[in-house]
């Protein structure tokens, strides 16, 4: 962490030095979170908050530091530099720009979604709520923590009598915003590895040429030797 530090340091300095801190924006995540024995896991792959909490950090020229503890996720990243240059966002983005919280407002979004293979997240307020579904979006079987009460996540209420209409509740908002493409399978590897391919070999290169039905009419890989 402290190499990490140093390395940010540096790279705003040498901004600094060459007069380009006023009119560039540096965003700083972290891909995702760890577990150093959370849930008796030694890994990032789960949908706890402890693999999916991350750092998000912003430095826009003109607005001051702060702090928020509001939710957003990587998908808003893209919408939100649109805005902070002034250019027209894609209308493929399904992210929304979290600028507002840049100037201490607020914004409509007001949650998460995560996925890890089988296990779909929904973070919202307090409430993390996963389900692992089939392929046709049917819940196989589900975790509820409320971190007001429990941050840690060690006591699943999703079969609470308590929560029972929380459940439901987070079920239905979950499947509302997971996506429009979330359930349509892209094409397997299998599909892709049986395309043709056509190598070309020079004295100082090789040239895979690979091409893939539908999406992708071609592409080239050349490996320096």
């Amino acid at each position: 962490m402290s190499y990490i530090d140093a390395l940010i340091g540096k790279l705003l300095d040498e901004l600094q030095q060459l007069d380009l801190e006023k009119n560039t924006i540096v965003i700083l995540w972290g891909d995702h979170g760890w577990n150093l024995g959370d849930h008796m896991l030694w890994c990032k792959h789960c949908t706890f908050e402890s693999s999916l909490h991350v750092p998000l950090m912003i430095k826009v020229p003109g607005i001051e530091g702060g702090e928020s503890n509001d939710i957003t996720e990587f998908i808003d990243i893209y919408p939100s530099l649109c805005d902070l240059v002034g250019i027209e966002k894609p209308v493929h983005l399904e992210g929304e720009s979290f600028v507002p919280l840049l100037h201490g407002e607020k914004r409509s979004k007001d949650y998460a979604v995560s996925k890890f293979k089988d296990a779909i997240t929904l973070i919202k307020g307090d409430f993390f709520y996963t389900e692992w579904i089939d392929d046709d979006g049917v819940a196989s079987e589900r975790m509820l923590f409320d971190h007001a009460n429990d941050p840690l996540e060690l006591n699943n209420l999703a079969e609470s009598e308590t929560y029972k209409n929380t459940v439901k509740m987070l079920s239905e908002e979950l499947r509302a915003k997971w996506g429009k493409d979330f359930l349509i399978k892209p094409e397997s590897h299998s599909d892709i590895l049986s395309t043709s391919m056509d190598v070309e070999k020079t004295d100082t290169s090789l040239l895979v040429r690979a091409k893939i039905p539908a999406q992708v009419k071609e592409i080239e890989v050349r490996v320096v030797g």
